[in-house]
């Protein structure tokens, strides 16, 4: 259930903000790192990364924001699983309409590198700028034959960015495309060696689309956004995507509004505008209210099935009262606490928007008596 994800995750929050404050740290939720130049931050110490940057500035298709990508970016990435292919097809396409709509609601990123950056999300546009070949909408997704097939196929075509060897370690796969069925990679200072499913499986997670493909399904179109309001990202997807209705809905609306050329530049309007962004003079603003009540729909009913546990819906309450109730989104809060009690401070803002194991911990004991579980151990 939902409610047990939120929990748990939770918990973890709290376990996190415990050991920010041993080291004299704090956690900041945030679509962006908002001090830090990006020349001055330390690249996370991890193999593919060391592969990924050169690739980028050699093969990326318009990737001159790889490296800040890679730096600065946080998002919130949620995983959803499938029956069957029809309904991974159909989860997919939603999703994908979805995406601008939730870009918006959850832009969180106006403040990077101690100032205004000129955008609601600058996340979504560094995003759009790290490499065209494999990021951005999963287009694919509006065509009527996508299946299993479709996707496999272009996986196939994305070039790939690293392979395992025989000791584990990862090399650079120079860009080349990933081996056909039966075919070895071509022969290199490596020496030949078959692709296997754990080289595919790897390759698949060099693939950077809003929606992509797995074992379950991961959508990762959402800033980070505090932690009370994060929790509403995945409240938001499973109260429209796993209720029959609130989805039938949701696609139905949104396939009249969106036409497949629509995505890009909606995307750019998102991250430039978020909420005030407009689509056919349209606003998005209005269009994903009526989005989060079907989601708060949508949850309440698998509520009354027993899908759910009583009081996930209240899950959905921060993006209501944002969205919905005009209060607007974090991204609109942070410039208006930026020109005002922030004082253009970069140190106030993380004391402000900062979450300590103290304040994680009241938050967790809220959600679990919120949702029925002050007496359970969720794990």
């Amino acid at each position: 259930m939902l409610a047990d994800v939120i929990l748990d995750a939770a918990r973890t929050c709290t376990q996190l903000a415990g050991c920010a404050d041993a080291l004299g740290q704090r956690l900041v939720s945030l679509g962006i790192q908002p001090v830090s130049r990006c020349d001055d931050i330390t690249m996370v110490p991890k193999g593919r990364y060391g592969i990924m940057l050169p690739y980028f500035r050699k093969h990326g298709q318009d990737a001159h924001l790889a490296e800040s990508m890679m730096k600065q970016t946080v998002s919130i990435q949620v995983s959803l699983d499938y029956t069957d292919e029809a309904d991974m097809v159909e989860k997919c396409r939603v999703a994908t309409l979805l995406g601008p709509f939730m870009g918006a609601m959850f832009a969180a990123s106006p403040i990077s590198e101690g100032r205004l950056n000129g955008h609601a999300s600058r996340r979504l546009e560094i995003w759009r700028h790290t490499d065209g070949n494999r990021c951005g909408p999963l287009h694919l997704a509006l065509q009527p034959d996508f299946g299993f097939e479709a996707y496999a196929r272009h996986a196939l075509g994305v070039p790939m960015m690293f392979r395992r060897l025989h000791d584990e370690s990862l090399v650079a796969a120079r860009a080349r495309p990933f081996p056909q069925p039966g075919q070895p990679y071509p022969r290199d200072d490596d020496g030949d060696a078959p692709a296997s499913l754990m080289d595919w499986e790897l390759h698949l997670t060099g693939i950077f689309t809003d929606v992509r493909v797995k074992r379950h399904i991961e959508i990762r179109v959402a800033d980070a956004c505090g932690q009370r309001l994060a929790f509403a990202v995945p409240a938001f997807l499973v109260g429209i995507l796993y209720h029959p209705e609130a989805r039938a809905a949701a696609r139905a609306m949104l396939e009249e509004q969106i036409a497949p050329q629509d995505l890009d530049p909606l995307m750019a309007e998102v991250a430039a505008n978020g909420l005030e962004a407009r689509l056919r003079g349209t606003a998005i603003r209005d269009i994903a209210a009526e989005l989060v009540r079907l989601a708060d729909g949508g949850l309440r009913a698998r509520e009354q099935e027993g899908s759910e546990r009583a009081g996930s819906a209240r899950l959905l309450e921060p993006l209501l009262e944002r969205v919905v109730d005009g209060r607007g989104s974090l991204a609109e809060e942070l410039l208006t606490a930026w020109e005002g009690r922030l004082q253009r401070d970069p140190v106030a803002l993380c004391q402000a928007y900062g979450m300590s194991q103290d304040q994680a911990a009241q938050l967790e004991d809220e959600l679990r008596t919120q949702l029925g579980a002050a007496d359970q151990d969720v794990s």
